[in-house]
């Protein structure tokens, strides 16, 4: 007579059999489904004008329309690849390093000059 116990072991190596064929299968599908998501998402996020940055005292990345860093309130006097983009009404240079700076900074980023009068601006 035949015992029902026969066919579990049966089964039990045919699941184990398939079990890397599935899981290799969901992989694949979600690295399918990541990579099509990125490219859909990269579709909706804005151009950038320029490339970005460095600021000189804090070494943040900044965008490139800025000319006065988020971070620290430093400034850059140019950005090379934009000669249009330059010093603003918001930014002041100092009269010992010639550094420039944010019109919130008291004090110079580059030397820590504090200015005895108002610093000169760039308009």
């Amino acid at each position: 007579m035949r015992s029902l116990y026969h066919r579990r072991p049966r089964t039990w190596t045919d699941v184990e059999d398939l079990l890397p064929g599935a899981l290799l299968i969901l992989l694949v599908g979600g690295v399918v489904f990541a990579w099509i998501d990125w490219r859909l998402r990269t579709r909706k996020l804005p151009r950038s004008l320029g490339p970005s940055w460095e600021c000189p005292h804090c070494a943040v990345a900044n965008e490139a329309e800025l000319t006065v860093c988020w971070s620290c309130g430093a400034a850059i006097a140019r950005l090379g690849t934009r000669p249009s983009v330059g010093p603003t009404a918001e930014t002041w240079q100092c009269r010992k390093c010639r550094a420039w700076n944010s019109v919130s900074r008291r004090s110079c980023w580059s030397c820590a000059n504090t200015p005895a009068k108002a610093p000169k601006r760039d308009a």
